[in-house]
């Protein structure tokens, strides 16, 4: 199992490492979104999201973000 230790994008002036959530995308819960498609299914190294975190992530609105990198840190159960 792995979670999530912090949430940042690189390149961009005083933006930090903040604190971020995983969890299961189910085509189920059939989330509302400000921009784009919903897939129905991710694709590897893809999310989506949340519309709180586009500002702090230095990005102008949510087509700004779409394809866009930012950088997840992930551990498993050990730390590791």
């Amino acid at each position: 199992m792995l979670t999530a230790q912090y949430l940042t994008r690189q390149g961009v002036t005083n933006v930090k490492k903040y604190t971020a959530s995983l969890a299961d995308y189910s085509t189920a819960a059939k989330p509302e979104l400000v921009s784009g498609r919903l897939p129905s299914e991710l694709e590897p190294g893809h999310i989506l999201l949340p519309e709180d975190y586009l500002t702090i992530l230095g990005f102008t609105s949510a087509a700004d973000a779409l394809n866009k990198p930012i950088i997840m840190q992930l551990a498993g159960l050990t730390g590791e």
